[in-house]
């Protein structure tokens, strides 16, 4: 998964601004390799890519370990509420 931020961080604060936050791209062959390997569905590790994507346009990232803690548990959260959709 890569993600392409084409806002500005600053752009964020204004929620009544719509914005187009940037490109996700997603290789198929490799969502289905790590859904593969990890035994979960090819939808939920594709939707777990897009989450992760999401969360980086966003300005969420995990260089730091509580950094990863947090954007980990706003994933779950995210990946459990969207689960009946899968």
């Amino acid at each position: 998964m890569l993600s392409f931020p084409l806002a500005d961080p600053g752009d964020l604060e204004d929620r009544g601004r719509e914005l187009f936050l940037g490109e996700i791209y997603i290789s198929v062959d490799t969502a289905r390799a790590q859904a593969r390997a990890a035994r979960r569905p090819y939808r939920r590790e594709v939707a777990h890519l897009a989450i992760h994507g999401l969360l980086h346009l966003l300005g969420y990232d995990h260089a730091t370990a509580a950094a990863r803690r947090r954007m980990t548990a706003i994933e779950s959260r995210l990946l459990r509420e969207a689960a009946p959709m899968l």
